[in-house]
Order: C-alpha cells, then sequence, then structure tokens
C-alpha cells in the first residue's frame, strides 16, 4: 500500500515504501523501520516497547514470534493475512483477514492461523524441506502464493480498521470467536 509504479523495480523495500507513504500524510508520526528479520532477539528487544504493532509477514514462523511477543510484552499486534488459492486456471478461492492479538484475546495458534507444521516446514533447509515434502511429512510451505494488491490493500484496510478500534479504546473481544 502507498507505492508507485517506481517501487516496482525492485529498488525499495515494503517497510521504505509503507513508511515514506505515510510521512507524506502526516508530518506529526513517529516511524522506526525495522528492515531486519523479527526472528532476531534484536528486533524483538527493539519490538517489545512499541505501542502498537502491524503484522504484514508471509510465513508462520514470524507469526509465532510476534504472537508470542504480543502476550509477553503486553503489545497489541495487528496481524494482516491474505491466503489465495490457484489451481491451474489461476486463483479459485482465498482469504483475507486482519486479527488483534494480545492478552484477553485468542492467539494466532488457538485460531488456526499459525500451524507448527507450517513452522517446522518453513526452518527446514531446501534439501531437508524437498525430501521430507517427497516422503509426505512437510507441507508445502515454501511454496509461493500470488500477491494481488487488490487482496492485499483490502487486508491493510481491515487492519486499520482495528487500529482505529485499538486507538479509541474499543473492547476488541467482540471480534473474537
Amino acid at each position: 500500500y502507498g507505492s508507485t509504479w517506481k517501487d516496482t523495480k525492485g529498488r525499495n523495500s515494503k517497510v521504505s515504501i509503507i513508511s515514506s507513504h505515510l510521512k507524506k500524510l502526516t508530518s506529526q508520526i513517529k516511524i522506526t523501520s525495522i528492515k531486519k528479520s523479527v526472528m532476531t532477539a534484536k528486533v524483538l528487544a527493539s519490538l517489545a516497547g512499541c505501542d502498537i504493532i502491524f503484522s504484514c509477514l508471509d510465513r508462520h514462523a514470524p507469526r509465532a514470534v510476534l504472537n508470542e511477543l504480543a502476550y509477553q510484552c503486553f503489545v497489541p499486534v495487528i496481524d494482516v493475512g491474505v491466503g489465495l488459492i490457484k489451481d491451474e486456471k489461476g486463483l479459485s478461492g482465498g482469504s483475507i483477514r486482519a486479527t488483534v492479538i494480545g492478552p484477553g484475546l485468542p492467539c494466532l495458534c488457538c485460531q488456526e492461523i499459525v500451524r507448527p507444521e507450517m513452522i517446522t516446514s518453513e526452518l527446514l533447509s531446501p534439501q531437508e524441506y524437498e525430501r521430507r515434502r517427497v516422503e509426505g511429512y512437510a507441507s508445502n510451505a515454501q511454496d509461493r502464493e500470488p500477491s494481488v494488491i487488490a487482496y492485499t490493500s483490502l487486508a491493510g484496510s481491515f487492519g486499520m480498521m482495528l487500529f482505529f478500534d485499538l486507538v479509541a479504546g474499543h473492547d476488541l473481544r467482540k471480534y473474537s470467536t
């Protein structure tokens, strides 16, 4: 979201694109961009002091790490996700969602958004992953899904609605099932 045609040339990271876009919207915003893996202690230490975290991750393992951070550090995380299903004809289905996690709310594991078998598959070396996949012991976690900006923008909009509810102090338990 906030990208332009120039950004498609691969020169800019998602982090720098959204940071630049938000700064154009208001000069009153304080943004600390971290263009590193959430799977490191240094990044987690930086995130532990945040007021709210937006998670737009593509993988289960880093989502699981942010899930844990939300509950241990009492930092609400707005997790945004798009899962598309493709077949030989193209896109055939999928889901779009935004979920708030944190104390008093169901976690991503309880909601089956983060699944242990996917974490395991993602963390295997390419050789071990392929060996286990052939044997039927690893899911297709390393297969990339298509990214469609209309769907990711809609998911981001859902996330912003949850953000405004958080800032307004609304009870987010009404969104959980």
